[in-house]
């Protein structure tokens, strides 16, 4: 009976010791204590962080590490597991413009041709500082004996949400579109007008190789 309690013990401190603890907080002095496995990372925890420090759950936080309470460390990454952080405080701050897209100038070629139709497309997207955006489209197609050329300026905001655990480029502002297209028959139209604008992408797919990417 002794042996089975001794066993029973020793099972709930083991479990108790694979739990750390740290502490979250913002600037402005509210702090709260985080339980949790060691493994677990400050992404994986996004949804307990919010919630307990009251922050809009599609947010993009920065994390910066505090050894102790007198002492700022540097910024650490969402995927730094809860192991480092243990009997450390951690300071999250709202990301309104992560380094990865601000004052980053993305652009994006695509060409293919089929059934004697050619058809091309450029993007060119330049993501700025204070949350403003420059958008470029031009887009064209080339038949036998006719042909349609389409350019499109978007400007207006940006922000990045977190969606399903990966940051997404938002864009909302307003377009203007210039159609010109020949017709079999010879005639040429043209054809300009302005609309809203909206456009959305992970940073996951907007990283990729097929996207090049430089400073503005």
């Amino acid at each position: 009976m002794g042996g089975q309690f001794a066993r029973s013990r020793g099972s709930v401190v083991a479990e108790v010791d694979a739990f750390v603890r740290f502490e979250v907080g913002l600037l402005s002095g509210v702090t709260q204590t985080i339980t949790c496995m060691p493994t677990d990372t400050l992404l994986v925890l996004h949804e307990r962080i919010v919630a307990c420090l009251n922050i809009a759950p599609d947010l993009l936080l920065q994390y910066i590490l505090n050894a102790d309470v007198d002492t700022c460390g540097g910024v650490i990454e969402d995927t730094t597991a809860a192991a480092e952080l243990s009997g450390c405080r951690v300071t999250v701050v709202v990301n309104r413009e992560p380094d990865w897209c601000t004052n980053k100038c993305f652009k994006k070629v695509c060409e293919s041709q089929a059934q004697h139709v050619q058809r091309s497309c450029q993007v060119d997207l330049k993501v700025l500082e204070g949350g403003r955006f420059l958008y470029q489209r031009h887009f064209q197609r080339i038949g036998l004996a006719w042909w349609v050329d389409e350019n499109t300026t978007a400007r207006g905001r940006w922000q990045c949400r977190l969606e399903d655990g990966d940051q997404v480029l938002l864009l909302s502002g307003t377009a203007k579109v210039l159609k010109c297209h020949q017709a079999r028959n010879g005639r040429c139209h043209r054809d300009l007008h302005a609309s809203a604008f909206s456009w959305a992408m992970p940073k996951t797919q907007l990283l990729e190789d097929d996207w090049l990417t430089s400073p503005v």
